[in-house]
């Protein structure tokens, strides 16, 4: 196991360098102050070959681990081990493709945290704060993409669920811990309890922001994971030969995954798929290409992690890392 952990971090290290240096490269010789050179350049990185387009696929699948080990070393202040929040981070994506809203994922972090001093209710503010810093990164990688890539009315087909549905329902949930908590029950056990959880998180968090680095890794990896998903996303396309720029595949892919996940299964499978494909057929992809690209996409960055993330998930649990 550990000759496969020092291969996976070496092939994602070797990505990201290739990238760095293809990023760099770029900006030398851009001597012809185009702007499309960068994007050509960056094309040629992503996607050298027509018939492999696989190297760079499983490369940015691997990154976006890696940004989401960042993420949760940024959540908390317990000193963790870096090589075995990676084997974790791998160990939670195999769990997540069988459990709604990557609830699996998220016990598996916390027992993680719990095993390396973090008290319960620290350790599931810290999956908490990688869940908000992941809807921020979420926000902001909409808001970049749509102006970078100009307005569209094809993504006017898209609509996001409706706000007044959204709104009865948090209301209903207010409505029923406020019913707990005044009950005796709630004033006598829960309140003293939430009161000091609550109190606890709060010198976690104040202890966080703190920490300027811990912010950077957190919000950072949140960021870069995203930009990694997306790279993918536009490699699946071009190995198809879909013209489409990047900017507007990444505003395409943003919109289309967050409508996507509202359908409660393991990972949005079903949604996800659907609004991808629907929204490549909106920008004038043919049918039979658009699900194409969806199914080879989805396989390589969503189903091909559960082969080696069931490994890790075997290994994190005989070393008692879970």
């Amino acid at each position: 196991m550990r000759v496969i952990r020092l291969a996976a971090a070496g092939t994602a290290t070797a990505v990201l360098l290739l990238g760095s240096s293809s990023v760099v490269l770029g900006q030398e010789d851009a001597a012809s102050e185009d702007p499309r050179y960068f994007y050509g350049e960056l094309e040629g990185y992503l996607h050298p070959d027509p018939d492999n387009p696989f190297g760079c696929e499983v490369g940015f699948t691997s990154d976006s681990m890696l940004f989401g080990e960042s993420t949760l070393l940024g959540a908390t202040t317990v000193d963790l081990v870096y090589s075995r929040t990676v084997a974790v981070m791998f160990g939670q994506s195999y769990l997540n493709r069988f459990t709604p809203a990557n609830a699996g994922g998220m016990a598996m972090r916390v027992r993680y945290l719990q095993l390396n001093g973090a008290e319960t209710a620290v350790a599931a503010s810290a999956i908490a704060l990688t869940s908000g810093a992941s809807g921020v990164a979420q926000v902001l990688t909409i808001v970049v993409f749509l102006v970078w890539g100009g307005s569209s009315d094809k993504l006017s087909d898209f609509e996001f669920p409706d706000m007044g549905t959204i709104v009865v329902g948090i209301l209903a949930v207010g409505a029923i811990a406020t019913l707990v908590l005044i009950s005796r029950f709630g004033r006598t056990v829960l309140w003293p309890w939430v009161a000091a959880t609550t109190s606890r998180i709060r010198e976690s968090v104040g202890d966080l922001l703190r920490r300027p680095s811990k912010l950077g890794q957190l919000f950072g990896g949140a960021l870069l994971g995203k930009l990694a998903n997306v790279i993918a996303f536009w490699a699946s396309m071009l190995a198809f030969g879909a013209d489409i720029s990047f900017p507007k595949a990444g505003a395409m892919y943003i919109i289309a995954t967050t409508i996507g996940s509202a359908v409660p299964t393991p990972g949005g499978v079903g949604g996800v798929e659907a609004a991808l494909t629907a929204a490549l057929i909106a920008y004038g992809v043919d049918n039979a290409t658009a699900a194409a690209i969806v199914l080879f996409f989805r396989t390589l960055t969503f189903w091909l992690p559960t082969v080696p993330g069931y490994g890790f998930f075997r290994y994190t649990q005989a070393k008692g890392i879970v």
